[in-house]
């Protein structure tokens, strides 16, 4: 058999091998739950998302079923105006605020000895876990309060009764009875929204598919904790900044006291537009959920000798209550939670609007509720007279009356009920959902699913139709080695590549992806546009697309933006050396920057934190990354060209073409001392030689309990960093695409074009056999390697074959 036709015949049968065992569809990512769970040491959520659990709870029946419970009246927590529903209400609202009450044991050493702000938030948190018993007919007591890192609607619930023993007794009726498939952040908002409906609100949608937390650990960041102090810590108790969203560290938002604990409402306004512009809320939304949320229920404050020990100062009788003797003590009129006392309303079990008309129908003087905290009370308007309405108000309500916007919108909700519905229904879903990421995460409950909200930054369509990956394949290996006057490439064997460019593209637009809301990633190419396109970390970002962007001409509206960086990126990293990863197209390109807006990187922050090894693990874990991961990311491709062109003094290496663990041996074997390169970057250059590392590098070497282990584990053993980085990188790139709470990837497959090699061996890639007019067959395949005369004498032809196509003859 002539030479040709030979290696022709061994080609096929390592193709029909290949083709045999390997499953190229997508969804190819594995459902693994996405959140804050990464390098700073979070646990992963507990038995993920059961799809099959979910789809057999039987929501009308748990609809049905909380109903009935919010007005069976408990004895171990009396229920006020013999309704639980204002009580769910709070603790749905809460929940999705920046400081939900999270229990969990590890965490009561963070709290003691607790700060000063801690007993409103402690005690408003009591009721709230108190209320937790009524899922299950028993008293329960629970342990500590830890506040989140973001609207965490989806973390919510983590107290004992969700683990074995407690959760298997046999008086655990409600959520028990729907086993797995509800979460308890599911509950919990819903119980929310059934508590509103049956008291008379607006119909509520609803987005199920909340996982739960599996510890505290993700509510460290806005402490009070050591991570919150290293990562966002308030300089000003009553003043805290972004990243935090309350004013004050362990409230729920802002202070009802008023600013600075101060009840001067004038000064209060600034405070609760700050907050709630912090959490993603205009004026409206703001004044309609304070409205509608204080339509129901009333103020725990009747008790001046407050409820007692806290968890942290009493973990096994915390807030026993003080008031009050027998089955009452601390309980029903002698209960303490957030130290104010009374209802906005006379109507507290039935939505009104007359949360506003009181507002403006009364003049508010300042007084103390029983347990000495500032609120007011109303006077006949023009008078001296108190009021015959037994209602108070808050610091924070009474602010509304002393700004224009915000009194605007009192006086228009106070006379029209149903623009209060609408706003009311619409910010509830938002606060509710936000943290939920895209519509495409939520799961149907008992009603359908309302369209994606601007505020879920929902994509255009994508393509329906795609180019042929085989020739978008040769086209990007076309660009990546020339030279284009638009950005210079790396030299490597005095040959131009983008490769390294091109990775570190599809980096900075995937990265931008994080856990706390779902926000971010590639999918949608906002860094082709401001903010993100402007960001430091993304200079000459828009040189790399210059680039590509004849690629994009010529496939034009078939080829996303989106799929042609991520693409390019992956292509060039197995190029240098990354096992082979199949790729799933059918991203979709945003029109405009808006949905990049707040994803600034931590970097950028005022408040971010120098520490290397900090600043590292609270990035790498917003993105959802473990510690393995994100070591093995680190040593991506780094072009020596573009890191002199963000202002360091070079790289670690000269080579941009080659994917291997030497990083990791530069990195471990050389002593590294900090310094501000000419252009004012600070670095890290290695002794005695033309060597440089970023804080972030730097950040691997020196912790030594979470990353050097890695680090040294990736540097003693190639394969096993090869093998990690690639999965790391499938994860990233495909983080932002979903299909239910979990699962990755929603969109068509396309056939795997790479093929796996083992290096150095030549890796051969679409085979194509053409006919010739020589007795022999020409083989015309793509090769990536070094060995092409030995193979075909420097005449092969660089194109490309798709799985499942033609062989010629």
């Amino acid at each position: 058999m002539p030479h040709s036709l030979l290696l022709m015949a061994v080609l096929l049968a390592a193709l029909m091998q290949h083709s045999q065992s390997e499953s190229p569809k997508c969804p190819f990512m594995a459902a693994t739950p996405q959140g804050y769970h990464g390098a700073a040491g979070g646990g992963a959520i507990p038995g993920g998302f059961d799809a099959g659990a979910f789809n057999a709870v039987d929501w009308s029946a748990l609809r049905s079923d909380i109903e009935s419970m919010l007005t069976d009246s408990q004895d171990f927590w009396p229920a006020d105006f013999g309704n639980y529903g204002p009580l769910f209400v709070r603790q749905a609202w809460y929940a999705p605020y920046p400081t939900p009450c999270i229990m969990h044991p590890p965490i009561i050493s963070d709290l003691s000895p607790a700060p000063p702000a801690i007993p409103l938030a402690v005690a408003r948190c009591a009721s709230v876990h108190v209320l937790i018993a009524l899922y299950s007919s028993s008293p329960v007591a629970f342990t500590a309060l830890a506040p989140t890192d973001r609207p965490m609607a989806e973390e919510v619930a983590m107290e004992i009764q969700r683990f074995d023993p407690e959760m298997s007794w046999a008086d655990n009726p409600i959520k028990l009875k729907y086993g797995p498939g509800l979460s308890w952040g599911d509950l919990i908002m819903f119980t929310g929204n059934v508590a509103i409906e049956s008291m008379g609100g607006p119909k509520l949608d609803f987005c199920a598919g909340r996982l739960d937390d599996a510890n505290g650990d993700a509510s460290l960041p806005l402490g009070p904790s050591a991570k919150q102090e290293n990562t966002a810590n308030c300089t000003i108790p009553g003043n805290c900044t972004d990243p935090l969203g309350a004013s004050v560290v362990g409230l729920i938002y802002v202070d009802p006291a008023g600013y600075m604990g101060q009840p001067v409402p004038e000064d209060t306004v600034q405070n609760i537009r700050d907050v709630f512009d912090r959490m993603g809320m205009n004026d409206s939304e703001t004044v309609a959920l304070v409205g509608g949320g204080h339509a129901f229920g009333k103020a725990h404050g009747a008790c001046p000798s407050g409820p007692g020990p806290t968890p942290a100062e009493d973990p096994y009788n915390p807030y026993p209550g003080t008031c009050g003797s027998g089955e009452l003590k601390g309980k029903g009129d002698n209960a303490v939670t957030s130290g104010f006392e009374g209802a906005w309303t006379t109507l507290p079990t039935n939505w009104t609007n007359q949360y506003f008309k009181n507002l403006l129908r009364f003049d508010w003087n300042l007084t103390e509720s029983p347990a000495g905290n500032p609120q007011w009370m109303p006077m006949d308007k023009g008078t001296d007279t108190p009021a015959a309405e037994d209602i108070m108000m808050l610091t924070t309500d009474i602010a509304f009356l002393h700004d224009p916007e915000y009194l605007a919108l009192v006086e228009l909700f106070a006379t029209d009920e149903e623009a209060l519905n609408s706003a009311f229904a619409a910010a509830w879903y938002k606060l509710s959902t936000r943290d939920m990421g895209p519509l495409s995460r939520c799961m149907k409950s008992d009603s359908p699913l309302p369209p994606a909200q601007e505020w879920q930054f929902p994509l255009p369509p994508a393509s329906k139709t795609f180019p042929k990956w085989v020739q978008v394949n040769d086209s990007v290996r076309e660009v990546m080695s020339s030279s284009n006057p638009a950005l210079e490439p790396d030299m490597v064997d005095r040959q131009p590549t983008y490769g390294a460019m091109f990775a570190m593209l599809a980096w900075q637009c995937a990265s931008s992806f994080r856990t706390t809301d779902y926000r971010g990633g590639c999918n949608g190419a906002s860094i082709r546009f401001s903010p993100q396109k402007d960001w430091p970390t993304n200079a000459y970002m828009d040189m790399a697309l210059e680039v590509l962007s004849l690629v994009k001409e010529e496939f034009g509206d078939e080829l996303s933006w989106a799929d042609l960086i991520v693409f390019a990126g992956t292509m060039a990293l197995e190029d240098a050396g990354s096992p082979h990863q199949k790729f799933c197209p059918g991203r979709a390109d945003y029109e405009d920057g808006k949905a990049a807006v707040g994803l600034e990187p931590w970097s950028m922050m005022e408040y971010a934190i120098e520490d290397p090894i900090w600043s590292f693990r609270h990035r790498t874990g917003v993105q959802g990354l473990t510690n393995s991961e994100a070591v093995a990311l680190q040593g991506m491709l780094r072009s020596p060209e573009q890191m002199k062109r963000l202002g360091y003094s070079g790289s670690w290496t000269n080579s941009s073409t080659t994917l291997s663990n030497e990083y990791f041996q530069v990195l471990l074997s050389n002593s590294w001392v900090a310094q501000e390169s000419a252009l004012g970057m600070d670095e890290w250059a290695a002794v005695g030689k033309d060597l440089y590392m970023t804080a972030d590098d730097i950040a691997l070497k020196y912790d030594y309990n979470n990353f050097l282990p890695i680090a040294q584990m990736y540097a003693s053993n190639e394969t096993k960093f090869l093998n990690d980085f690639s999965l790391a990188w499938k994860k990233m790139m495909n983080a932002d695409r979903f299909k239910g709470p979990v699962a990755s990837i929603d969109g068509k497959h396309t056939k795997a074009i790479y093929w796996e090699r083992s290096r150095p061996v030549v890796k051969f890639t679409n085979l194509v056999v053409a006919p010739t007019a020589a007795t022999e067959a020409m083989l015309t395949f793509n090769v990536v390697g070094h060995i092409l005369p030995v193979i075909c004498g420097g005449v092969c032809k660089y194109t490309a074959f798709e799985k499942g196509g033609t062989i010629g003859a």
